[in-house]
């Protein structure tokens, strides 16, 4: 992202944007738009930003959860198996019920 000030933001964006949306410098730069120090936008609040900023949450999950996933992936593809089994003999036994009636 180019180093502009919020109000030369404002201005190409048409000015429907909120400054708590976008994370603000600390000391004054030189806005690329209008030439003058003042504080820029460095970039914009989104999923990534706060992922990125909880990450001492986020990262210990992902690595408790991943060898969870690994360890239970094969006993919840048996169980779904098992559970399709069932439903498909139900179904032939059905089928046999219904050619036998008639």
């Amino acid at each position: 992202m180019s180093e502009i000030c919020f109000d030369c933001l404002n201005e190409i964006f048409g000015g429907n944007e909120d400054a708590k949306d976008y994370v603000l410098s600390d000391d004054l730069e030189l806005c690329e738009n209008c030439g003058e120090y003042k504080i820029v936008v460095i970039t914009r609040r989104d999923f990534r930003y706060y992922f990125d900023k909880f990450r001492w949450i986020t990262y210990p999950i992902f690595i408790i959860s991943f060898p969870i996933i690994l360890l239970f992936a094969p006993l919840i593809r048996f169980i779904i198996r098992k559970k399709l089994e069932k439903e498909q003999a139900e179904r032939k036994q059905k089928r046999k019920t219904n050619q036998n009636g008639d």
